[in-house]
Parts: C-alpha cells; structure tokens; sequence
C-alpha cells in the first residue's frame, strides 16, 4: 500500500508538536484512513489514534 506523505511523517516523528501538525492537514477521509490503517498495523500509538480520530469528527463536522 502506498501511504500519503503525512503517513510517512508520522512514521518518521515522535515530536508530538510534528505529528500534530501533519495531523491537522488531513483534509479528506481517505488520508485520514490511510494513517489509521499505518497506526494499526504498525506503531499502534493511541495518542496519535485518538488525534486521528478527533480529526476524523472534525472533517466530518466540515463536511455536514
């Protein structure tokens, strides 16, 4: 699976001021998933789940 360049930066960063940032880009569903799914089967770090999560309220918020 190819993952977006913010799944490569999270990948790469333990700096949560780094991770939080990129997280906040993530303007569509997709690339929210695509992180999700990397967290999932990689590093598992809830911090960064429930930031993902609390992202994925946000978009769909925007959406509605």
């Amino acid at each position: 699976m190819a993952y977006p360049a913010v799944v490569r930066e999270l990948r790469e960063s333990s700096n949560t001021l780094l991770v939080d940032a990129g997280i906040a880009t993530i303007k569509d569903m997709e690339t929210l998933r695509a992180c999700v799914a990397y967290e999932n089967a990689n590093q598992r770090r809830v911090l960064i789940l429930q930031r993902l999560k609390r992202r994925a309220d946000e978009i769909r918020t925007e959406v509605e």
